[in-house]
């Protein structure tokens, strides 16, 4: 983020903190020294954990209540973090193939595993191909957001999902075989609610 937008943004939320906040982003020293701590954070994420401040906080936060809070993933987006989940199972495809689900689930995490059985199996997602990609990872991404506010408000229940190949004697007969051969593999993921 430019220095310009930097101290205008900071500038207003610490005039939302009149009475607490003594810092004057209008002297030079004191803008650039934030910004240059600040100054590689997204404008969206900045936004996001100031609105978070504002709305929990009678005192304006230094820069490292700043920097704690968007490590702690607080600013992410559940479709920021869902692109993440995506960009995760694409590359464990390249990194571990057909034959290591159990090293790619670790990768993955429980997040991106729950999206891969959702999308038939770690086989049939190992089975796509780069002309698929874009589709794929749009679908990938939003459904891992959903999963994602689905396991913060408790209500996994009803993650959605993809149609059960009831018509299809060979792929219930071939997931079958996956499932028996990874079942221990699925039967142990939890989800872990960010």
């Amino acid at each position: 983020m430019e220095l310009k937008h930097f101290t205008s943004a900071m500038a207003y939320y610490s005039s939302l903190y009149p009475k607490f906040s003594t810092i004057d982003f209008s002297v030079e020293l004191t803008a650039n020294a934030w910004h240059s701590e600040l100054k590689d954070v997204d404008a969206h994420v900045l936004k996001k954990t100031m609105d978070h401040f504002i709305e929990t906080s009678d005192k304006f936060p230094t820069v490292r209540l700043i920097k704690q809070h968007m490590a702690e993933g607080h600013s992410r987006t559940d479709e920021e973090t869902g692109t993440e989940v995506a960009n995760k199972i694409w590359e464990a495809i390249g990194k571990f193939g057909h034959w290591s689900p159990s090293e790619a689930e670790k990768y993955i995490g429980s997040v991106g595993w729950v999206v891969v059985r959702q999308c038939c199996g770690w086989i049939d997602v190992c089975d796509c191909t780069s002309a698929d990609k874009p589709s794929l990872m749009k679908n990938w991404r939003e459904l891992a957001a959903i999963i994602i506010k689905k396991a913060r408000s408790g209500d996994l229940n009803s993650v959605p999902m993809l149609p059960e190949p009831e018509n299809n004697p060979a792929l219930t007969k071939a997931l079958g075989i996956i499932a028996a051969g990874d079942q221990k593999t699925n039967n142990n993921t939890s989800i872990q609610p960010f």
